[in-house]
């Protein structure tokens, strides 16, 4: 696997969003994390990834109102 493997998580929930971040890095992905949409969206302006994990039972914007936004910011995701 390279490094090119990069991995975001988006959930409100500190647990899981660490238990979930441990498991794909002991698997050797880049893994970074986001507690809500607003950073989702911030991380999406400055990075690529390959891959997003994503709440869909958020506070403030769910992770469906996320998607429409990621689609539109990261075509290259859907």
């Amino acid at each position: 696997m390279t490094p090119q493997n990069t991995i975001l998580i988006v959930d409100d929930e500190d647990h899981l969003r660490l238990s979930l971040s441990l498991i794909l890095q002991k698997e050797h992905y880049h893994v970074e994390t986001a507690a809500n949409a607003e950073d989702a969206l911030s991380f999406l302006k400055l990075h690529e990834y390959d891959l997003m994990f994503l709440d869909l039972n958020m506070p403030r914007k769910s992770g469906i109102d996320l998607l429409a936004d990621v689609r539109r910011q990261a075509p290259h995701m859907s």
